[in-house]
């Protein structure tokens, strides 16, 4: 299964999960400084 959907979808879903984890990141960085 190395099509280039699922090459696709990994990307996407590693792209929503390391913006969520940055958002959260950010977040508690402002809230600490």
């Amino acid at each position: 299964m190395n099509t280039i959907e699922a090459k696709l979808g990994y990307l996407f879903w590693y792209a929503v999960i390391a913006l969520s984890v940055y958002s959260l990141l950010s977040s508690i960085y402002l809230y600490i400084s």
